[in-house]
């Protein structure tokens, strides 16, 4: 007989047989998938309003991005502008400066990348 055939028989069992074990067991694995969709059901309920949100927030910031253009015009302010335009733009899909940190929204560049000098190796390294 082969290995995998056995493995199966001790594994399965068989099906007209009763024992408490069994029934312990399919009582446990019932507790276990109904307390696993219980906890996804909370987390997605508890999910939804911070979408919500989320998405209402985004809007507040594009209501007022007018406003903070409006503060270039004042020299105190222009700073706070700036930094409120940054801002807008970076939670704006598609141009998200955050996922590069090396990038500079100002001059539009990266920086050159520079080797140490105790890293190079060759004939001209020391």
């Amino acid at each position: 007989m082969r290995t995998s055939a056995c493995l199966r028989e001790t594994v399965s069992g068989s099906s007209t047989e009763f024992s408490l074990r069994r029934i312990g067991e399919t009582i446990y694995q019932a507790f276990l998938h109904g307390s696993v969709k219980l906890v996804v059901l909370v987390g997605s309920l508890l999910q939804l309003p911070f979408l919500v949100l989320q998405f209402v927030l985004k809007l507040l910031c594009y209501l007022f991005l007018p406003i903070a253009l409006a503060l270039f015009m004042i020299p105190s302010q222009a700073q706070l502008a700036t930094r409120y335009v940054q801002q807008t733009l970076a939670s704006w899909p598609g141009l998200s400066a955050s996922r590069s940190p090396n990038w500079s929204p100002i001059t539009c560049s990266r920086p050159t990348p520079t080797i140490s000098p105790s890293l190079r190796s060759g004939p001209g390294a020391d």
